[in-house]
């Protein structure tokens, strides 16, 4: 590209605008998502799952396997899962996706980051009200 140029592969140059201006797509198929991890290309969440499981090894899928498998409400098996990836609305993840907080510490003591792993491990009152569940 020159000066607003798209070379030819002769050496001629002509603008790429000039190439493409008269130019019309025609297509008679109407636009349609695919999903290409699948036979028929349709989306479903068992594909998805399955693909998530190959892209996370064998380790990893035995331990998700495991854990959706355990009978439990399906909030609690949210949560923990937020917990396990990381994912909770603590202040800290908050903050580190760009939403002003006034402070990252825990409102209860001021003493540590109001962290994930604080919210659930750490923090004395938050412990003795998640033994009370």
């Amino acid at each position: 590209m020159e000066n607003g140029s798209f070379c030819l592969g002769g050496g001629s140059s002509k603008p790429l605008l000039e190439m493409i201006s008269n130019k019309r797509l025609e297509l008679k198929i109407a636009d349609k998502w695919v999903w290409k991890d699948s036979e028929p290309a349709t989306f479903s969440v068992k594909s998805a799952y399955g693909l998530f499981m190959v892209e996370g090894g064998e380790e990893d899928s035995r331990m998700y396997k495991f854990f959706w498998r355990i009978k439990a409400f399906h909030s609690a098996h949210v949560t923990a899962w937020k917990v396990i990836e990381n994912n909770v609305a603590s202040k800290v993840n908050l903050e580190r996706r760009g939403t002003r907080v006034e402070s990252n510490l825990c409102c209860l003591f001021r003493a540590s980051e109001e962290s994930t792993n604080h919210l659930f491990f750490g923090c004395r009152v938050a412990w003795l009200i998640w033994n009370l569940c």
